[in-house]
């Protein structure tokens, strides 16, 4: 059984993953749960071998590779938003009311997983 000690090294190495998904992705965590994240975080820790939150945590850090494979996990590949005409009627609606002074306004189309969205 864990001590108190090597738990809490433990949590501040999970919550130090934490702090990488939301730093470096621009993910918030609380936007898919934290459990989400840590049952994610223990799928890829027995795919590498790793048996320890603290190694795992150094491996993300120094591992590209890793890194990127926990991006990908962590992150949801759902295309249902563009099929859905509503959020596009209620974004135009609001763009309309922005008083923007003559400046352009500036979109930014996030790329989807399958390529299905191209807009």
């Amino acid at each position: 059984m864990p001590t108190r000690h090597q738990l809490k090294v433990n949590l501040m190495s999970f919550d130090a993953i934490l702090h990488i998904i939301k730093s470096e992705m621009g993910l918030s965590p609380e936007s898919i749960g934290v459990e989400t994240i840590e049952r994610i975080v223990e799928r890829r820790m027995k795919f590498v071998g790793e048996i320890s939150m603290v190694t795992y945590c150094q491996l993300v850090k120094n591992s590209a590779d890793e890194k990127q494979a926990l991006f990908n996990e962590v992150s949801v590949p759902e295309t249902w938003f563009f099929r859905d005409h509503e959020p596009f009627k209620v974004l135009s609606a609001y763009i309309k009311k922005l008083d923007l002074g003559g400046r352009p306004l500036n979109i930014l189309s996030i790329p989807c997983s399958t390529g299905e969205e191209p807009y």
